[in-house]
C-alpha cells in the first residue's frame, strides 16, 4: 500500500477488536511507520482497553452518550482524554437505537425532535465533550449538508 503525503489518518470502520486485535495492530504499526494516524470504529460502546493501544482515535459513533454513562469506561476515558469520538443523527431514533440519549427532555435535555435541532445539538455537543468523547459531530441528515443553523452551532459551541 502505498501512503502519500496527501494521506493525513485512515479509518477502519466495523472493526472487529475481539477477534482481530492483532491484526489491527499491524495495520496500526504499518501506518504510524509512515507517519500517519489510524482511526477504528468498533461499532459499539463497549471498547477494548488493548484497541486504546494501537488506535489513534477510537469512534463509539452513536452509542457515545451509553459510553460516557458506562462507569466501565471511565478509567479509558481517564486514562486517554483525547482518544474518542463520537456522531449524532436523526436515524438513530428511527432506528430505535438504545444506546442514544433519551428521546424525553430531561433536566437540561432537550426532547428528541427532527431533524435534530439547534438546541439539542449543543446539548448533546457539550454532554458528550463532557463526557470525555474528545470530537463529536452532531448533524441533521446523512447527506453532508450543513443545516441551516450551523453557524449559531458552531458559536454556541466554542
Amino acid at each position: 500500500m502505498s501512503i502519500g503525503p496527501e494521506i493525513d489518518a485512515f479509518m477502519i470502520d466495523e472493526c472487529d477488536q475481539w477477534n482481530n486485535a492483532a491484526y489491527y495492530e499491524a495495520i496500526a504499526n504499518y501506518v504510524h511507520s509512515k507517519g500517519k494516524l489510524l482511526f477504528v470504529n468498533p461499532g459499539t460502546h463497549n471498547i477494548e482497553a488493548r484497541t486504546c493501544t494501537y488506535a489513534d482515535k477510537i469512534s463509539t459513533e452513536m452509542s457515545w452518550y451509553q459510553f460516557i454513562n458506562s462507569p466501565q469506561h471511565a478509567s479509558l476515558i481517564e486514562a486517554y482524554p483525547q482518544k474518542f469520538i463520537g456522531v449524532t443523527k436523526d436515524w438513530m431514533y428511527t432506528i430505535n437505537f438504545v444506546y442514544c440519549p433519551p428521546r424525553s427532555a430531561s433536566g437540561d435535555r432537550p426532547a428528541y425532535s427532527s431533524p435534530l435541532p439547534l438546541d439539542r445539538a449543543i446539548w448533546e455537543t457539550k454532554t458528550a465533550w463532557n463526557g470525555g468523547v474528545f470530537s463529536m459531530a452532531a448533524t441533521p441528515n446523512e447527506y453532508g449538508y450543513l443545516p441551516t443553523w450551523w453557524e449559531q452551532y458552531v458559536a454556541a459551541i466554542r
